[in-house]
């Protein structure tokens, strides 16, 4: 007579102690498997465990939410999803991802060259509890830098990174909106350009205020036109301060606040 639990037995032997290549997620092994319906799964290259079901296995579509899928880099970690009810991406995955696209997905970009992410942003599910925990989190236009709080640093992390307004972030940016014709290497202070045809007064000082009041002035040298930009450039990140006042992270309003500009910018 036939052993009714002849075909399960075998059906479990097919999957137990075997390797098996996911889809998107690398190879895994099947550790225990008690059940077709129930079985534990180790991913290699991480170590992570899952349960599965057979059918899951035959169809390739088990899934390792640590495997770096992100550039190679980012993985999902604990976070359940990247979507929210209505099918949308998530805000929050919206930055973490654009954040690892500047890093690593396009090396041209010389203002990204050498930046990295921290580790710990390596993981979404982490880098989504910082960002829960942000002001600026529900601001329009707000973006992700990690230059504000520490000049030209190359490490996206969580003590570096402040979510600010779009016209903020400008403001700070060195590779933003030029606010005078100026080429690397001039000999002329920042903000400052020669107009040799204005007789008398050569010097032009130019601030196009990154959304505010455009600054021109002229000047008969290069010191006075650099003081006429230092001004009104500080004027500048004061009425920022100010407009953003309890929107934004403290320590951001108190870079504006107390903004300097200097002959080494």
């Amino acid at each position: 007579m036939k052993d009714l639990n002849d075909d399960k037995t075998k059906k479990i032997a097919d999957y137990y102690g075997r390797v098996f290549l996911s889809n998107k997620c690398g190879f895994y092994q099947i550790t225990v498997a008690n059940s077709t319906d129930r079985m534990r799964a180790v991913f290699l290259q991480t170590n992570t465990v899952v349960t599965v079901t057979a059918s899951q296995v035959d169809s390739g579509c088990v899934v390792d939410t640590y495997y770096p899928t992100v550039c190679g880099i980012g993985y999902l970690g604990s976070s359940e999803s990247t979507v929210d009810e209505n099918g949308k991406q998530l805000k929050e995955y919206v930055y973490w991802y654009s954040m690892f696209a500047r890093c690593y997905g396009n090396r041209n970009l010389e203002a990204y060259n050498d930046t990295i992410v921290s580790e710990e942003f390596h993981d979404f599910s982490s880098f989504q509890k910082w960002f829960h925990n942000q002001v600026g989190r529900y601001g329009k236009d707000f973006q992700l830098d990690k230059d504000i709080l520490s000049t030209d640093c190359k490490v996206y992390a969580e003590d570096t990174c402040v979510l600010v307004p779009r016209e903020i972030n400008m403001f700070f940016a060195k590779t933003g909106v030029p606010t005078h014709k100026t080429f690397k290497g001039s000999k002329y202070p920042t903000g400052v350009s020669y107009k040799s045809k204005n007789t008398g007064r050569p010097y032009v000082a130019s601030y196009n205020g990154c959304g505010g009041d455009k600054h021109v002035s002229y000047h008969d040298n290069e010191w006075s036109a650099f003081l006429a930009y230092k001004q009104a450039k500080e004027n500048r990140a004061k009425e920022l301060a100010e407009k953003w006042r309890g929107q934004i992270d403290n320590r951001v309003y108190e870079k504006l606040i107390n903004y300097k500009v200097l002959l080494t910018d």
